[in-house]
C-alpha cells in the first residue's frame, strides 16, 4: 500500500521532532546526572568539616577572645569560643578533631609584596575595608594589633607542621589546601548582592542569619546568635562553597618573606554569587 506524499510528510517531520526530543533530554539527563554527581561530591566525605574563626574588633587583656563556627556535612553550625594563641594551640574544636577539615580565618594571612603599598591586592579587588601595609607600625593600636596577630597566626600554623596547608602556598590547590583567608564582610555582600544594615543591629543579624538559613545551614545551638558568630559562621560557610566548586579566589598566591616570618599577599576567598538565591524563604529568628 502506498501512502500520500502528505503522510510521508508527517511521518518525516515526526521522526525529526522525535530526533530532536530524544536529544534534548539526553542534553538534560547528562546535565542532571552531572549536578547529582556534583552534590555526591560536596555530600561525599560526611567526616569533612569546615571550620571559621572570627577576631572580635577590639582587644581584652591582650587576649582575643575568638568565635568559632563549625559547620558540618550536613550544614550543621555548632559555635564555640576559642582564646587566640599566636602558636594556634586549640584551635580546631574539639568535635573536629580526627576529621578532614578545612579552616578559614577571618583575618589577613600575609602582608603587601610591595613596599609602598598600602593594602594586598585581594583587598583592593573585594574592596574590604581591612588594609594591610608591607609592614605594620610599632603604634599599638587596634588596627596594627589584628594585623599581626593575625599574620603571626597564619605563619606559626603553616611553619608548625604538615597539618595546616595554605591555599596557594608553594602552588597548593583547593583540593590539598585546608587552610585559606575569609573577608567576613565582602563574603556577606557577595551573597546579599546589596547593602546590609549594621551587623551590630539586630535587624543585620537576622538578615545575616537568614541568608545563611536560606541556604540550608542549620544554627543548632540556638537562636541567640551575635555578630561575631555570624562573622564565624559566613567564614565556615565560605569553606564549604569552596569544597563545592561555588567561591571566588581573589588576589594572588601567597610566598614567605623567611627574614620577616611573615607571608606576604594571599588569596581572599569569596562565594560566588551567581551560585546562590537571592530571596530566602527560611523561618527567621532573632539573633542576640
Amino acid at each position: 500500500m502506498r501512502l500520500p506524499p502528505r503522510r510521508y510528510q508527517a511521518m518525516g517531520a515526526a521522526i525529526v521532532a522525535g530526533a530532536v526530543t530524544a536529544r534534548y533530554v539526553s542534553k538534560w539527563r547528562r546535565r542532571r546526572l552531572r549536578r547529582l554527581g556534583e552534590q555526591r561530591d560536596v555530600t561525599f566525605s560526611s567526616n569533612k568539616v569546615f571550620v571559621g574563626i572570627s577576631f572580635p574588633d577590639r582587644l581584652t587583656e591582650s587576649q582575643l577572645s575568638c568565635s568559632v563556627a563549625m559547620i558540618d556535612s550536613e550544614l550543621r553550625c555548632h559555635f564555640s569560643v576559642w582564646q587566640f594563641r599566636e602558636d594556634g594551640l586549640g584551635i580546631l574544636p574539639n568535635t573536629a578533631l580526627g576529621k578532614s577539615f578545612t579552616l578559614a580565618i577571618s583575618g589577613p594571612q600575609g602582608l603587601a609584596a610591595n613596599e609602598n603599598a598600602v593594602s594586598r591586592e585581594s583587598e583592593q579587588k573585594t574592596n574590604t575595608s581591612r588594609k594591610t601595609p608591607y609592614s605594620i607600625t610599632s603604634d599599638k593600636n587596634v588596627k596594627s594589633e589584628l594585623i599581626r596577630e593575625s599574620t603571626t597566626l597564619f605563619y606559626n600554623l603553616v611553619s608548625s607542621g604538615s597539618r595546616f596547608r595554605l591555599l596557594g602556598l608553594h602552588d597548593t590547590s583547593v583540593r590539598d589546601a585546608n587552610l585559606i583567608e575569609v573577608s567576613a564582610d565582602t563574603a556577606w555582600s557577595s551573597m546579599a548582592r546589596t547593602a546590609l544594615p549594621a551587623k551590630v543591629s539586630l535587624e543585620g543579624r537576622r538578615r545575616r542569619a537568614e541568608l545563611l538559613q536560606g541556604e540550608g545551614v542549620d544554627f543548632i545551638s540556638g537562636p541567640l546568635i551575635s555578630d561575631i558568630q555570624l562573622d564565624s559562621a559566613i567564614c565556615a560557610w565560605t569553606a564549604f562553597c569552596l569544597e563545592s566548586g561555588k567561591a571566588q579566589l581573589v588576589g594572588t598566591s601567597p610566598f614567605a618573606d623567611s627574614e620577616e616570618n611573615v607571608f606576604r599577599e594571599g588569596f581572599i576567598i569569596q562565594p560566588d554569587i551567581n551560585a546562590f538565591s537571592s530571596d530566602s524563604d527560611s523561618e527567621s529568628f532573632a539573633p542576640v
